[in-house]
């Protein structure tokens, strides 16, 4: 399965069958999933730091402008100790999680 096939299933599995789904920001980029309850989730499949870097700018951006109330950003476990140094660099309030929901972690100010 290509990568982007399995980030799609990914995205319409964390939606849910009310959230949205590639919701627009003022900036022009997308959130991968808003959900009925104001959650703005953002699934990163690379470890690549720049990518990584971008996702947590997006949930930052939702969560500054009032779109999601409260943001996670789902990476591979391998990936979270990344995944949480970029969060906490750029200063975001929210959880990172594995892919499949079974550990997560917490970042407050």
């Amino acid at each position: 399965m290509a990568k982007r096939d399995r980030h799609r299933e990914l995205v319409r599995r964390e939606a849910g069958k009310t959230g949205k789904t590639e919701v627009p920001l003022p900036s022009g980029s997308r959130l991968d999933v808003l959900t009925r309850r104001g959650t703005g989730k953002q699934i990163e499949l690379d470890n690549d730091p720049e990518k990584l870097r971008l996702a947590v700018s997006r949930l930052k951006e939702a969560k500054d402008k009032g779109i999601a109330r409260e943001v996670i950003l789902k990476v591979a476990q391998r990936n979270m100790t990344d995944a949480l140094k970029v969060m906490e660099e750029l200063k975001v309030e929210g959880t990172v999680s594995n892919l499949k929901g079974s550990k997560a972690l917490l970042i407050r100010k």
